[in-house]
């Protein structure tokens, strides 16, 4: 298979770096000139809400711009203690910072900013802001958000 992309991740908590590794294929040709990225990410730290995983991003052309959609699950980390911080608390903190990138990513593809000018809070330049994303797309009939999963996402599934 070709196109796949093996690369590492960091996240910086200020105390404690997070490290792991991802694969990802994206598709280019898809019909009405949507794009899609599938990845499977994993980390052996021990310190990291959030263990193996996978997930896809979605650009779909839209009348009022371009159209962003995004999927993820992941095994939480620390257990069963994890489990039950995932549903009450982390879960919803990795939607909020998703959603936020993708805010940000959505101001930068529409030209108001350079990624780096971008802040979370209100002062110093433009804002992005979570709750522009939606939680759902429109007319999702099932509660999983990986239902929506590509093709690509199984294929690097069957390859890794």
């Amino acid at each position: 298979m070709t196109g796949l992309r093996r690369s590492g991740y960091e996240l910086d908590l200020g105390i404690h770096t997070i490290r792991g590794t991802g694969v990802s294929l994206g598709e280019k040709s898809q019909a009405g000139g949507a794009r899609t990225s599938a990845l499977l990410f994993d980390t052996d730290d021990r310190l990291s809400p959030l263990g193996a995983g996978r997930g896809y991003w979605r650009y779909v052309p839209h009348p009022e711009g371009v159209r962003f959609i995004t999927g993820y699950d992941y095994e939480p980390g620390y257990g069963a203690i994890g489990r039950v911080l995932d549903r009450l608390l982390i879960r919803r903190i990795v939607w909020r910072m998703t959603a936020w990138s993708f805010d940000r990513l959505r101001l930068w593809a529409e030209g108001e900013a350079e990624p780096e000018q971008i802040r979370w809070w209100r002062f110093g330049g433009p804002r992005a802001r979570a709750r522009n994303c939606l939680s759902e797309p429109e007319g999702r009939s099932t509660r999983h958000v990986m239902t929506d999963a590509p093709e690509a996402l199984t294929r690097i599934e069957d390859h890794d």
